[in-house]
């Protein structure tokens, strides 16, 4: 539980220094982040093989892009 206080803590710092949307809440933000990293590993069989050979790199992009294009307010 510290951990995930802690990450909610790091979010909230994030959000007052504008680096993330402010329009979700934090805790909520952490849950969306959470789950679209472990995306690859509850694909559905079709999904899996589209996006089969994306390398650890790839993937972290496209969590990172995902959550930089969240509606900022």
């Amino acid at each position: 539980m510290d951990s995930t206080r802690q990450k909610v803590e790091a979010i909230e710092k994030a959000q007052r220094d504008g680096l993330v949307p402010t329009g979700t809440r934090r805790a909520e933000l952490l849950a969306l982040v959470v789950h679209l990293s472990t995306l690859w590993h509850s694909a559905t069989p079709d999904m899996a093989t589209i996006t089969e050979g994306l390398s650890r790199e790839q993937r972290r992009h496209v969590v990172t892009t995902a959550v930089a294009a969240l509606p900022r307010d």
